[in-house]
């Protein structure tokens, strides 16, 4: 998890777009939702058949406005996504919500939905079909109630059956309740579940779960799973009702079946907005290379946030199962609307991430960036062929985007029908509450995408383009293999970022060309000889003051990777490289204004050395 981080006046890496975006292909968009296109879709899941690549299994939130209900359903599809029929609806309960969907190894399918059976009775109840989602088995309620409860099948033995979410505990000393992280656990396949494993609040009651995420399996059986926790000292209660709270983002593991907790780690730091109605930044989500590749068991975890004045699409990796995370980055590939007021937008959200059979990492978000009002969106979809080191340029997945401006319609919801005298007031006024309902501007706090087992990558997610929120999802084919620092070159040899370091030997930018030339060197910082070559990567670049920079003699032309160049093609302690001049040019500088907080151009640079072998 080590690297190198330069401070410089301002650079970046500008890929060959052309030739990196021609490594993904996008699928036409095909409708999930057909069969009902009267009802608004919102939150939404999607999982794939580890061993039957034709088979996946979609699930939703609906609403719909005749008569007023919000409900949950499922849609299966058996021809590799191009068609889907719905198959289960929970609409016999007054009103259900958060579903969750998975398929084990047997093909067998589990749908999970928090339902309401009355004005104060509230369960997570579970579905599961034996011929994978075709026809379903009665319900079966969990001990305990789960919100936002995420569902995986054990993929060594589809006996046991997991799930996590929030769960209600109560304060040993003030008896208060308490959202702490819950576990369940089914060993018959989903016929039972037991009582939930529970770990309350961490550190202290106030440091309370702000967001749920979902848990992923390591080859050594153990879960992983992630979710966010308030850092704010403020009550409970004025944390649950603010607009802005700071959180982290935290991955903590499950040990011998769902018996025991380890002990959860901080990703990073993140700062949660609630700024309705457009954006939603509840939540991570994780995944797992599952190969037996040069990324086995690295994990992945994605997640939205506000910490630079607009909501970024951030990324982070383990390397150790959890234990030690990389630096975070945002890897949406947009600018802000306005570098001098970055909280204008885009505010781009709801990311999901995926691994599929090559170890290529795929992620998929809500991008603002064509949405002048900030409130509309397309998909976009990167892929990252190095473990997550760096990520192809973004494509576009979704041919048309969600719209809210004069010439589309809103659909009105009725919420509250209130009769007999109507007010609070005895003898009031009869009183009808019409809303629009929120969750049309953001899709809901989640969305999905799974890679099926040929490969395949199936983001899911919702959009307005027939006038109603509808469920769409596209076939994403990544022509490359997930390679241990992108190349085969570079997966010869072998990382000594903690052996040496770069220096900055001069810099110089010419104003009238918006060229920068900085001189480097290398040197061996450690006691022993190190061989070359030497390449120096760079992983993770940002800038405060935004624009387009390219390096004008990247070395091979495409990827962001220099050599340096030693004595005898080595490096004994304490001796160092020859200097290396790189040469950037900058386009889109940030104007300077007297009176606005002006920055003055420093940017972050993560970068990894790499030698031969010892």
């Amino acid at each position: 998890m080590k690297n190198i981080q330069i401070l410089l006046w301002v650079f970046t890496f500008c890929l060959s777009a052309t030739a990196q975006q021609k490594l993904i292909s996008i699928g036409p968009n095909v409708k999930v939702s057909s069969a009902h296109s009267d009802w608004a879709h919102t939150e939404m899941n999607i999982a794939a058949d580890p061993g039957n690549p034709k088979h996946l299994i979609a699930c939703s939130i609906y609403k719909s406005q005749k008569p007023y209900k919000s409900s949950t359903i499922a849609y299966v599809s058996f021809d590799d996504g191009n068609s889907w029929m719905p198959t289960l609806d929970t609409n016999e309960f007054s009103q259900s919500s958060d579903p969750n969907c998975t398929i084990g190894p047997t093909g067998a399918a589990y749908f999970i939905a928090d339902v309401r059976t009355g004005p104060f009775t509230l369960f997570a109840r579970v579905y599961r079909s034996e011929d994978g989602g075709k026809t379903w088995q009665p319900p079966v309620n969990l001990p305990s109630f789960f919100e936002k409860p995420s569902i995986i099948a054990d993929k060594f033995d589809g006996k046991y059956i997991y799930i996590n979410g929030w769960n209600a505990i109560r304060d040993v000393s003030t008896g208060n309740g308490m959202g702490g992280f819950g576990l369940s656990r089914s060993r018959d396949g989903g016929a039972s579940f037991e009582n939930a494993l529970n770990r309350p609040p961490f550190e202290n009651s106030r440091h309370f779960l702000a967001g749920m995420g979902n848990c992923v399996m390591l080859s050594d059986g153990n879960l992983a799973c992630t979710f966010m926790q308030s850092d704010d000292d403020s009550p409970i209660e004025e944390q649950a009702q603010s607009l802005s709270l700071k959180a982290r983002v935290k991955v903590i593991t499950v040990l011998r079946k769902g018996e025991a907790f380890g002990n959860a780690v901080t990703v990073d730091s993140l700062h949660i907005l609630r700024r309705p109605p457009g954006t939603t930044t509840f939540g991570s989500l994780l995944a797992v290379d599952a190969n037996e590749g040069p990324f086995k068991d690295r994990l992945y975890v994605v997640w939205a946030d506000v910490d630079a004045g607009r909501t970024q699409i951030s990324f982070a990796y383990s390397t150790d199962k959890g234990q030690t995370w990389s630096r975070s980055k945002h890897i949406n590939d947009d600018k802000t609307f306005d570098a001098l007021d970055p909280s204008r937008g885009p505010d781009d959200s709801m990311p999901a991430v995926a691994v599929n059979g090559d170890g290529v990492v795929g992620v998929m978000w809500y991008d603002r960036r064509d949405s002048k009002d900030n409130l509309g969106w397309h998909i976009r979809f990167s892929a990252s062929l190095d473990g997550g080191e760096t990520f192809l340029p973004s494509v576009r997945v979704s041919e048309m985007p969600a719209i809210f401006d004069q010439n589309k319609a809103w659909p009105i919801f009725l919420w509250n029908t209130v009769s007999g005298g109507g007010s609070q007031l005895p003898g009031g006024p009869l009183t009808l509450d019409l809303q629009i309902m929120g969750q049309l501007f953001n899709a809901g706090d989640y969305g999905g995408m799974v890679a099926d087992a040929s490969g395949v990558f199936h983001p899911l997610w919702a959009d307005n383009r027939t006038g109603l929120h509808q469920l769409w999802t596209s076939a994403i084919n990544v022509s490359a293999k997930g390679v241990l620092h992108g190349s085969p070159e570079l997966a010869q040899l072998t990382e000594i970022t903690d052996k040496v370091s770069l220096e900055i030997l001069s810099i110089n930018y010419d104003r009238s060309t918006n060229t920068l030339t900085c001189e480097t060197r290398l040197t061996n910082t450690s006691a022993q000889k190190l061989n070359g070559p030497f390449k120096v990567k760079f992983v993770s670049l940002t800038s405060d003051i935004g624009g387009q920079i390219k390096l004008v003699n990247n070395d091979d032309g495409v990827a962001p990777v220099f050599e340096m160049t030693a004595p005898n093609n080595q490096l004994q302690p304490n001796e160092s490289s020859q200097p290396k001049k790189l040469v950037f040019r900058l386009d889109d500088i940030q104007p300077l204004s007297r009176g606005r907080d002006i920055k003055l151009g420093v940017a972050k640079a993560d970068l990894i050395v790499l030698g031969g072998k010892s």
